[in-house]
């Protein structure tokens, strides 16, 4: 009789011991996924050889050519500066609906954006149209204009938290050099953003840049050097029933990302403060106003009551000790709002072209949804925490309102 072999082990071919790995080979392929740099998004691009500076972008969606331009403007900071240039803005808006090419203006603390929109088949003169504009403007520059909105200045001048914001404007005033006419602010160069339906337009970007050469021959102001901050305490005696604190900061120099850090912290803190049982009879106001490549971060605080300094410590104390746990819910929600709002403001072509020229004017690129998610995760509860204190530092402008 033969020898009978044995039976050979079997051995399937997919063992479920494999299964316990399965879950970490998954795990770093996430891993891996997620930290993939993220995708930029499309920079305007300098024309070849630019004369103006005009930089050119193609943005699908738009039906006309746009032109953005941004001239620098002082900030409007003392009563007779903050009248003048409502009146002027007011008289500007009014002009645009008499303009055929000009479809928006903007006018914020440092720069006057003006918008001009025209029909790919057509051509259009820059000088002539901002000079319809400012010749129209000075229709609605009237006496009677004027007196109205010196009697609405006057009355909100009246308001508590108004006093206060005017108070330390006017001690920042003498840091910027004082506003021109409008003439006189549209003779130095802008910056200027070419935005088109089509991406070969060479042609209309070089003679877009022509126009603004021979328009502006003078480079546009470099910025301001930064304000020379100085810590100071100021009380004001006012005939009202409501009293007010105001408590400011430096803006960090934009572009180094600490800037962001106090954007996120004006958000958190307000978030915060709302939350406190304690101080439901204050109201809080945060401000965070750039100018320029600085600006300042401004905490407001009224109440109906006398504001005693007891309660100032007591809201200063709790803020000094502040731990990064009693923020971080808030920062989450502050974060995923933010994202939200950026990913609504990318998918909308005339929001788009807007915040495009913003940045431009600030010298600062126009970041992706994943590259403000990336910039956005790199901010923790940490550094949150440590600006909300400088709020109530030794580096503070503070002004308090109290009734006579």
């Amino acid at each position: 009789m033969s020898e009978q072999q044995p039976l050979k082990e079997y051995r399937p071919i997919f063992n479920r011991s494999y299964l316990k790995y399965l879950g970490f080979v998954v795990a770093i392929a996430i891993i891996f996924l997620s930290e993939k740099s993220p995708q930029p998004l499309a920079q305007p691009q300098l024309i070849a050889q630019a004369k103006s500076g005009l930089q050119q972008l193609q943005i699908d969606g738009l039906e006309q050519q746009r032109l953005l331009l941004s001239f620098s403007s002082s900030p409007a900071l003392t009563g007779s500066e903050q009248k003048q240039r409502q009146l002027i803005y007011q008289a500007l808006r009014k002009s645009v609906a008499d303009s055929q090419y000009v479809n928006a203006v903007l006018w914020t603390f440092d720069r006057l954006e003006i918008e001009l929109h025209w029909p790919p088949e057509q051509d259009i003169s820059i000088a002539d149209t901002l000079q319809q504009l400012v010749d129209n403007s000075y229709r609605y520059d009237t006496a009677a204009t004027e007196k109205l909105i010196a009697a609405q200045y006057y009355l909100q001048s009246k308001q508590p938290q108004q006093l206060l914001l005017n108070s330390f404007n006017q001690s920042m005033a003498s840091h910027y050099y004082a506003q021109g006419n409008l003439r006189q602010l549209l003779t130095r160069r802008p910056t200027a953003l070419l935005f088109t339906a089509e991406s070969d337009q060479s042609q209309l970007g070089a003679i877009i840049d022509r126009q603004l050469a021979a328009l502006f021959p003078l480079p546009g102001p470099e910025f301001p050097k930064p304000v020379s901050w100085q810590a100071k305490q100021r009380i004001l005696n006012a005939r009202t029933g409501q009293n007010s604190f105001l408590s400011a900061v430096q803006l960090e120099k934009l572009g180094n990302g600490q800037n962001q850090v106090q954007l996120l912290s004006n958000f958190v803190l307000s978030r915060y403060l709302q939350e406190r049982p304690d101080y439901r009879g204050l109201n809080f106001r945060l401000i965070h106003q750039p100018i320029y490549d600085g600006g300042y971060q401004l905490l407001i605080i009224s109440s109906a009551t006398k504001i005693a300094a007891p309660l100032l410590q007591q809201i200063s104390s709790e803020i000094a000790v502040l731990s990064p746990a009693q923020i971080e819910d808030h920062l989450i929600q502050v974060k995923d709002q933010l994202l939200q709002q950026y990913q609504s403001l990318l998918e909308d072509p005339e929001r788009l072209i807007k915040l495009y020229s913003k940045k431009h004017f600030y010298r600062l690129n126009t970041l992706s949804r994943s590259e403000y998610s990336a910039h956005l995760d790199t901010i923790d509860a940490e550094q949150i925490s440590a600006q909300i204190r400088k709020l109530f530092g030794d580096n503070t402008i503070s002004i308090r309102l109290q009734q006579r």
